[in-house]
């Protein structure tokens, strides 16, 4: 199973790099008020590597959500009993 995965994995890698050398040509990129040039290869650069970087920290994040723990609710009987507690 291994080595399927790693397969797999230097396929997709082969993949992005021959997309990656073939798209060369500058492209207009416009966000809010800002305008640019930016080769598309360092677009797809930064667009695959933020891609990466979000599947890595997602399964931390995922355990580390896991681990927190809701602040205690009262219970309705615990209300009922500080109500009573409460009352001459």
């Amino acid at each position: 199973m291994k080595t399927i995965k790693l397969v797999l994995l230097l396929l997709l890698v082969l993949a992005l790099m021959i997309l990656v050398f073939q798209n060369q040509a500058p492209i207009e990129v416009r966000f809010l008020w800002m305008r640019g040039a930016v080769p598309a290869i360092l677009l797809l650069f930064l667009t695959a590597a933020s891609g990466f970087l979000l599947g890595l920290l997602a399964p931390f994040l995922l355990a580390w959500h896991r681990t927190q723990r809701p602040a205690d609710k009262p219970t309705p009987d615990s209300n009922n009993t500080d109500q009573e507690a409460a009352s001459p």
